[in-house]
């Protein structure tokens, strides 16, 4: 029972935990476009960055005011402006933002071990891509024997931590912006 009620609750929550705060890192967040607007949200759980994968969904520092924001104001943001579209040039697009969002998904999480959350607007395709990425290259995750078991096996992890990544585990839409950029298949 406590396995479905904790299900239940991973499904309908702006933002799951990937990787929780340690020496080595800070804490990874996968969410929605709402979970970057949430002030609340984002003060209790101490996050500093953002990478919204969207080109239009708005920050928070862009909806309030810094006095109606408090500490808002110190966010450090980066815009990936891809559209989830299964166009080619939306999967070029991404396969070229990537290097991008590693380096500073490096910087702010490794380096500084900052708390961030990685949005796109459903939380579940272009942010989960990057966010997949993140802990096969950043080596946040067991290597397996070959990198298409470690990738098969970091899809699972994110599915289990949010249900509803890449559309309830039925499909990647920029798998192959992350093939070509990994220079692996799964």
């Amino acid at each position: 029972m406590e396995f479905i009620l904790n299900a239940i609750r991973n499904i309908t929550e702006n933002a799951n935990l990937i990787l929780n705060k340690n020496n080595y890192h800070g804490a990874l967040w996968l969410g929605n476009a709402r979970a970057i607007i949430d002030a609340d949200f984002l003060q209790q759980n101490n996050i500093t960055a953002i990478i919204n994968c969207t080109p239009n969904a708005p920050f928070i520092y862009e909806l309030n005011s810094v006095s109606d924001s408090g500490s808002i104001h110190c966010l450090e943001t980066l815009r990936i402006p891809v559209y989830d579209s299964l166009k080619d040039r939306d999967i070029y697009l991404m396969e070229q933002m990537y290097p991008m969002c590693m380096d500073f998904i490096f910087k702010k999480l490794i380096k500084e071990k900052q708390n961030i959350i990685v949005n796109c607007t459903a939380g579940r395709q272009r942010s989960g891509s990057v966010v997949a990425i993140a802990l096969y290259q950043l080596n946040l995750f067991p290597k397996k024997r070959t990198p298409s078991e470690t990738m098969r096996d970091i899809i699972r992890y994110i599915l289990k931590c949010r249900p509803q990544a890449f559309s309830w585990g039925m499909r990647i839409n920029f798998k192959r912006s992350i093939e070509n950029y990994l220079g692996i298949t799964f």
